[in-house]
């Protein structure tokens, strides 16, 4: 193991290089229906765990099994061969991915769904492991989960079933999901400040926070709440001016954001184009950070950003396929220059 980025960043150089091409997303965007798809995806990185998944399960869920298994023999690939800071990097990082399967499991179950529907919803690329998930995804409602993961002992254990708990008395959903971004950020925060591998990891911390806090804002705009419940701490672009600037007048209010990462909110078009802007500026944010120190933690931040896209490309692509999505709308959704 190694705790030099100079080292992780080497190995991650190679893993990039057998990453999905462009030429391969053509094809998958181009296949005629599902089979057509899922014979693309045999012959990219994430065949061989595909064919395994196909043992086991087949449709949409042979095919999403495929995608968390290839990403987490990747993550647990990155997690053996670093220690020190790059190892607690990595471990943080996909903290993130652990929150984003809770917020899928809090929706699907606030919105009626089965197990099955649940268990589609849940991307697996985090640290929680297969069998919890599973646990997760046939849990009668959200207190059951969470004493699921309190089992597991997971992280955000704790902190998830305080925002079940409020959840049960207020059935305010988004409540729960800044609930788990807050624990999640505070997790990060903390960690970043505590690990030695300089500012672009707060920094990065802080531009999902401000990315937060303007979807946040055009969530509430115009429902009579208080911003200030909803409003998290510790961005560096998005003050809590620019915030109750845009919970008052809504997309209107982008214009202004003419400075920082995220400046190119200022010129997007419609309120349905912002979160797809958004995935945009933290890639272009990413990109430049990776390209100007090789040897530095932006590299790590760039690949698992780019891994956990391009899982979530396959997962889209999958479903479009299986329910016969025309292709100009995934090309739309994918924001893919198809």
């Amino acid at each position: 193991m190694s705790s030099d980025f100079g080292y992780v960043n080497a190995r991650i150089r190679g893993m990039s290089a057998r990453g999905l091409s462009d030429d391969v997303l053509q094809a998958a965007v181009d296949s005629a229906d599902f089979r057509a798809f899922t014979d693309v995806v045999g012959q990219t990185v994430y065949g061989s765990a595909y064919d395994e998944a196909k043992a086991v399960a087949s449709g949409l869920q042979a095919v999403d099994n495929a995608v968390s298994r290839h990403v987490q023999d990747v993550t647990g690939r990155l997690m053996r061969f670093s220690d020190g800071a790059p190892h607690e990097v990595v471990a943080t990082l996909l903290l993130k991915n652990d929150t984003d399967d809770l917020k899928s499991l809090a929706r699907s179950m606030h919105a009626g769904g089965s197990a099955e529907g649940v268990r589609e919803a849940l991307s697996g690329l985090g640290t929680i492991r297969p069998q919890v998930l599973e646990r997760l995804a046939e849990a009668a409602d959200l207190q059951a989960a969470a004493q699921v993961l309190a089992i597991a002992k997971h992280p955000l254990a704790a902190s998830f079933a305080r925002a079940v708990r409020r959840y049960a008395s207020d059935g305010d959903l988004l409540r729960v999901e800044l609930d788990l971004d807050r624990a999640l950020y505070d997790t990060m925060a903390q960690r970043a400040a505590k690990t030695s591998v300089g500012p672009d990891f707060a920094a990065y911390v802080a531009l999902n926070i401000d990315a937060t806090n303007v979807l946040t804002a055009l969530k509430i705009t115009g429902k009579g709440l208080d911003a200030e419940t909803y409003f998290l701490e510790h961005g560096q672009h998005v003050s809590r001016r620019v915030f109750d600037a845009i919970v008052d007048d809504g997309f209107a209010a982008l214009s202004r954001m003419t400075t920082g990462p995220l400046a190119s909110l200022s010129k997007v078009e419609s309120a349905a184009e912002v979160e797809g802007a958004i995935r945009t500026a933290i890639r272009l944010w990413l990109r430049k950070r990776a390209q100007g120190d090789p040897l530095g933690v932006g590299v790590v931040l760039r690949f698992l950003q780019d891994k956990a896209d391009e899982a979530a490309k396959m997962r889209l692509l999958a479903r479009g396929k299986y329910y016969g999505v025309a292709r100009e709308r995934l090309v739309q959704e994918l924001g893919h220059d198809a």
